[in-house]
């Protein structure tokens, strides 16, 4: 790692960037001295953003409010595809984040924190759970009127 990027690790923690490179790849985005970042695209592949960007998409690891979902967007309709662009809009919504934290104390890493954050998959689940629900209510409804039809009206 270069400049900006450099991390001295003490002796202790050696083992532990080993691993954590090891894991997760050789070019991690560095917050800080012992905060360290991977992103990745939703097929697994490093992501390749500007590093202003990068450092902002780290924030999306392990973070529910990051990827949450306004559940008034479309009510009990189908998601349009406008609905969808509008939730692709949040770049936490895409992609893989990997978060590592570890606190030192004097010559001892004490502990490790590692979120992992696959929001591509949390943003289909919502998508197709939207679709379901959205396709019940559809037969439901469906239903109804069908049972509505079918009771004659009084004779007369």
């Amino acid at each position: 790692m270069e400049g900006a990027n450099r991390v001295e690790w003490k002796p202790a923690e050696g083992p532990l960037k080993a691993a954590l490179l090891q894991k997760y790849g050789a070019n991690p985005i560095v917050l800080g001295s012992y905060l360290l970042s991977w992103l990745y695209d939703a097929q697994g592949q490093p992501a390749v953003l500007a590093p202003a960007v990068a450092k902002r998409r780290t924030q999306c690891a392990g973070d529910y409010m990051a990827t949450k979902v306004d559940p008034n967007i479309n009510g009990a309709q189908p998601l349009t595809q406008a609905d969808i662009n509008t939730l692709m809009v949040n770049p936490c919504r895409v992609g893989v984040v990997v978060y590592a934290q570890i606190t030192v104390s004097g010559q001892i890493a004490i502990d490790m924190d590692v979120k992992v954050s696959e929001n591509s998959e949390d943003t289909r689940d919502y998508i197709a759970a939207t679709q379901y629900v959205a396709a019940q209510s559809a037969a439901l409804k469906q239903k109804q009127m069908k049972n509505a039809q079918q009771v004659a009206a009084p004779p007369m």
